[in-house]
Order: C-alpha cells, then sequence, then structure tokens
C-alpha cells in the first residue's frame, strides 16, 4: 500500500491533533472507531519514519486484525471524516485531525459532547494558533473565500465556472482567482471518490495476491 501526505498538509507542524493525542483518543474515536484511529496511527508514523508504502498486513496486526481486508471500513471512515484519500493505489493522510466541527460534535455521546462544548466555549481548543488581530482578520478573509470557492466544487460547479461565480459574489478578483486557484488544485472531483470503498478494498486485497517470487 503506498502512503504519503495530503498535498496540502506540507508544513510539518499543521494546526490541529496529533493522531496520538488526547484529544483524537476522546473525540475522534468515538465517530471513527477504534480500528481507523489506529490506521491512522499507524500510517502517520510510518511516513514519519520515511516509508513511502506499508503492507496492508503489517496495519492489521499491529491493529489486531485477522485480514488486511478488515482494514477496508477503518480506511473508509478515515474517508468519509476527510482524514484520508484512498485513490490511484494509494492512502493519503492528513498530518494532524482537525478540532471537530459542530455537525461531528452533534455526533457525539451526550456526556463528550458537553465536554467538546466547554472546551470551545473556554478557548481551549482551536483549529489553529492564535494570531495578531489584524494578521487574524486578513487570513480570515482569504479562508473565507477558500472555503467557499471549495464547497461550490463539492456541491457541483464546474471548476471552470469557478472564478466566475467568485466574481459574481462580489469577491475581489485577486482574492477570487487565488481561493479558485487553491481549491481547484485541493478538489477532488466525484469521479475520483475521496471515499470509493471499492478501491479501498482492492488497495488492501493487494496484500493477498502473491507476488512472482512467492509463489515461485
Amino acid at each position: 500500500m503506498k502512503i504519503a501526505y495530503l498535498n496540502d498538509d506540507n508544513d510539518a507542524s499543521p494546526p490541529g491533533h496529533l493522531p496520538t493525542s488526547r484529544y483524537v483518543r476522546r473525540y475522534w474515536s468515538p465517530l471513527l472507531g477504534t480500528a481507523a484511529v489506529g490506521c491512522f496511527i499507524v500510517i502517520t508514523e510510518a511516513i514519519d519514519d520515511g516509508r513511502t508504502s506499508i503492507p496492508p498486513l503489517e496495519i492489521a496486526e499491529a491493529l489486531g486484525l485477522e485480514s488486511p481486508t478488515d482494514l477496508t471500513q477503518p480506511i473508509a471512515n478515515l474517508a468519509r471524516s476527510g482524514l484520508a484519500v484512498a485513490i490511484n493505489g494509494q492512502v493519503l493522510v492528513r498530518r494532524t485531525a482537525p478540532t471537530l466541527r459542530q455537525e461531528y460534535e452533534y455526533r457525539l455521546p451526550p456526556a463528550l459532547r458537553e465536554a467538546h462544548r466547554r472546551l470551545r466555549s473556554q478557548g481551549l481548543i482551536s483549529s489553529s494558533p492564535p494570531q495578531p488581530a489584524a494578521e487574524r482578520t486578513g487570513h480570515d478573509e482569504v479562508d473565507r473565500a477558500r472555503l467557499l470557492a471549495l464547497s461550490l466544487l463539492r456541491m457541483g460547479l464546474a471548476p471552470e465556472r469557478l472564478e466566475d461565480e467568485m466574481h459574481r459574489r462580489r469577491l475581489h478578483p485577486a482574492l477570487a482567482y487565488q481561493a479558485s486557484v487553491w481549491a481547484i488544485e485541493r478538489h477532488v472531483p466525484a469521479s475520483d471518490s475521496i471515499c470509493d470503498e471499492r478501491e479501498i478494498r482492492e488497495i488492501c486485497e493487494a496484500a493477498l495476491v502473491p507476488t512472482s517470487d512467492q509463489s515461485a
């Protein structure tokens, strides 16, 4: 199985929570399942060790699973949550897990949901480090434009129409252009679904097919 970090995670210390953090164990595990979080940890640690591939069997054994095919659902769960992409025979993962958005927070068990809300209200969790007010205002404007552009693509807007749509929404031309380019580079078309369970299963099952050396 080929592994790598997502292209938009080139920063060695992106904002978010490390896969091994207490935050991920406590708040992401109930949503993804312990096997998915374990898979996230094993893959990120392998990449940090300089590896570009890892046998699915190795991951399965590390998680106490019986077969590499048992990884299909955990990896699919990572993909659905935006922590991974399975495409072209590769599994790409994020370096960190973001702070839960509200739609995920609502899915937590009541006690955890309330605990997470307290952390958020007290400012103890954040998706990005604090910045000076003036700098934060500029960054917020860029972030909003990028999020809008990416959301429009995910809703089905054709990439070639994106910049015009951003202009129609009265964004500054330079900001509309930059946000459009950023979103198009990071958008995975529906035809290359980030959660294609068939492709994930094929990646996992590849470990069960003997090579010519093994069958000799």
